[in-house]
Order: structure tokens, then sequence, then C-alpha cells
């Protein structure tokens, strides 16, 4: 994760040093539109249904850990 950190930052930073955005730097516009989900928690789901978003992840940090998984 750390390596795709620093890889974000010298994108935006070539970005701001050129005067460009970064899709830009990376070949240009491909959509017009990109379809996209959010990722939540389960009591918060019927807040984004009808934001625009094409579905909805639940966060799950809490998942069972047992000893078949272990």
């Amino acid at each position: 994760m750390a390596i795709s950190g620093v890889d974000l930052a010298l994108w935006d930073l070539m970005g701001r040093a050129l005067g460009q955005p970064v899709y830009r730097l990376l070949g240009g516009e491909t959509k017009k539109t990109i379809p996209c989900y959010a990722t939540t928690h389960p009591d918060q789901v019927s807040h984004w249904k009808n934001s625009g978003f094409i579905g909805v992840k639940i966060a799950a940090p809490w998942a069972l850990r047992t000893a078949a998984w272990a």
C-alpha cells in the first residue's frame, strides 16, 4: 500500500508541475461517465440507495474468524 501511495503522489506532482490533470497524462478521457458503487456500513445503505451509485458494497471489517479460516 505504501508503494501505491508514493505512485499516486508522484503522478499528482507531475500533473501539478505540468499544469495538467493526471487523467490527461495517462492518455486522456476514455468515457463520459464511470459507473461506480459506494462502500458503506449496513446502517447507511438507504442513504446511498438513491444517490446515483449503481450499487453498494457493505464494509465488513468485523468478519468472523474461525479455526477453519486460520
